[in-house]
């Protein structure tokens, strides 16, 4: 029942309130789509197909990085656009919260505070979803980074 519960919030009562809010307020203003890093991609897959291989594979590039999985980049993005109106501050530091929390990421074990005092700092024209995450990976990549060993 919980399950279900979630699913239906998820994929029908927020997107209604997106569409309310930008109907009412607008939608998020586009002047802040300077990016600093170049466009993710994403390794999806099911359960035992060998996606994390796959990625392991990768990382052994030093031209790659992929994280441990984790559950809450979705989340993240819908924070973002449920709560466009807060402050840079406000936002991004909650979102950098959910990365620190142990049941949104899988082997992290990872403190972003000094990742959240840089963020504050971030010029206007910077501040948006995309340079956020980016930033916290890349944050994640710099202290972690250990190439896989199969």
């Amino acid at each position: 029942m919980h399950t279900s519960y979630k699913r239906f919030k998820l994929r029908v009562i927020y997107p209604i309130v997106i569409r309310l809010q930008n109907l009412i307020f607008g939608k998020r203003a586009r002047s802040n789509n300077v990016k600093n890093y170049n466009d993710p991609f994403f390794i999806i897959g099911s359960g035992r197909n060998g996606s994390t291989l796959l990625g392991g594979m990768l990382n052994t590039n030093n031209n790659v990085f992929i994280p441990p999985e984790q559950y809450v980049l979705g989340y993240s993005l819908l924070k973002w656009n449920l709560k466009r109106y807060k402050k840079w501050e406000a936002i991004s530091s909650e979102i950098i919260n959910d990365f620190q929390i142990d049941k949104n990421t899988c082997n992290w074990n990872t403190s972003l505070e000094a990742f959240k005092a840089d963020v504050k700092t971030t010029s206007e024209e910077k501040r948006n979803f995309s340079n956020l995450i980016g930033g916290i990976f890349n944050f994640y990549d710099d202290i972690h980074f250990l190439p896989f060993v199969i």
